[in-house]
């Protein structure tokens, strides 16, 4: 997770902690405008990047990867839809992930 305006990494989410807060719905949301919530039409401050898999052909290997999807791309939640996965109100100067 990252905070936009920052550009601070916050933490992360396991799959499992992503399913049990917003259930399957953060793979079909529309990614609104390139700041807006994924849930509602406020400014999104926190992005969501996923972990991206590739496979490379090496001579005769095959080499498997990931990499984090670009901020830009990810699903962005505003302070409200974020409250979830936090422990305490967020603040302008941390997010505490659970």
């Amino acid at each position: 997770m990252a905070e936009l305006y920052s550009g601070a990494d916050i933490g992360g989410l396991c799959m499992n902690c992503e399913k049990e807060h917003y259930g399957e719905c953060l793979s079909y949301v529309s990614r609104n405008g390139p700041r807006q919530c994924a849930f509602c039409e406020r400014d999104g401050h926190f992005a969501l990047p996923r972990w991206v898999p590739s496979l490379e052909h090496t001579d005769d290997k095959l080499v498997s990867s990931v990499s984090l999807e670009e901020t830009d791309t990810a699903v962005k939640l505003c302070d409200e839809h974020v409250q979830p996965v936090v422990n305490e109100p967020t603040t302008d100067k941390q997010l505490v992930t659970r």
